[in-house]
């Protein structure tokens, strides 16, 4: 009896254990078209989602899970500075988030900034920074916004949650604000098609092409374990022509 009782709890152990290695790396997200697409707050698909479930995880070792729910960036940050979460999918590579963040070796997706705008914008290409001036411009809280816009004078409006994007498209529609910006012309013009906002246009800035990074945390994944992830990332297609084909295939479900 005492035998069979020891077997049972080395056995429950070992479960436990085997259940805790399979939790210990989960992938966090904020919504962002055209690579996280989320539908109350989960995700459902997405250029970065697919791409990832369907070259980079089955070559792990050890299995990352996606998390149950969208998060806003500034908690993604803080979380993933503290160790609580291990990756993010997309994220710029700054000097101050080097300090505990793993970034794979290359960016392996490079676009031009730009802005997203009401047909009524009184300009149709923006050669100059200063352009903007006095312009608001919708970005994520605690977003990295290029200091030349700021000190090129436009006005930033932070939004915060999970539904930002969303949120941003009705403010541009009801004009408080007068544009929305991104690193990505290509997010954008997926935006417009996402939620069926034809009357708008997308302007690109002159600004250097932006590259995002695969990250991870320093306090809670290896280096051993990045390197292996950074191997299936480079054995896989490129990013940037699977994104394409995932907008050409895409069909927006519009709520009414």
């Amino acid at each position: 009896m005492m035998i069979a009782r020891m077997v049972l709890m080395v056995f429950l152990l070992i479960t436990s254990l085997k259940f805790s290695y399979a939790q210990k790396y989960r992938m966090e997200y904020f919504a962002i078209s055209p690579h996280i697409i989320v539908k109350k707050g989960s995700p459902i698909s997405g250029s970065a989602f697919d791409y990832f479930n369907q070259y980079i995880s089955p070559k792990l070792s050890q299995p990352i899970t996606w998390g149950a729910k969208a998060t806003p960036l500034a908690r993604i940050l803080i979380k993933l500075k503290s160790g609580d979460i291990s990756f993010i999918p997309f994220i710029l590579k700054k000097p101050e988030r080097e300090t505990y963040l793993h970034f794979s070796k290359k960016p392996y997706f490079s676009t031009k900034p730009a802005i997203l705008v009401r047909d009524d914008f009184p300009l149709t290409n923006i050669h100059n920074l200063s352009d903007l001036k006095g312009v608001r411009v919708a970005f994520f809280q605690h977003g990295a916004i290029p200091e030349a816009m700021i000190e090129a004078g436009a006005i930033i409006k932070s939004v915060a949650g999970n539904d930002a994007r969303q949120r941003m498209i009705v403010m541009l529609q009801y004009e408080r604000i007068d544009a929305i910006f991104d690193y990505q012309v290509l997010s954008l013009k997926f935006l417009k098609k996402q939620f069926g906002y034809q009357t708008s246009q997308v302007l690109a800035l002159p600004l250097p092409e932006i590259g995002s990074h695969f990250a991870a945390s320093k306090n809670s994944v290896s280096k051993e374990y990045f390197a292996e992830f950074e191997e299936a990332l480079k054995a896989a297609p490129p990013y940037k022509q699977f994104v394409n084909e995932f907008i050409e295939q895409y069909t927006p479900h519009i709520s009414k």
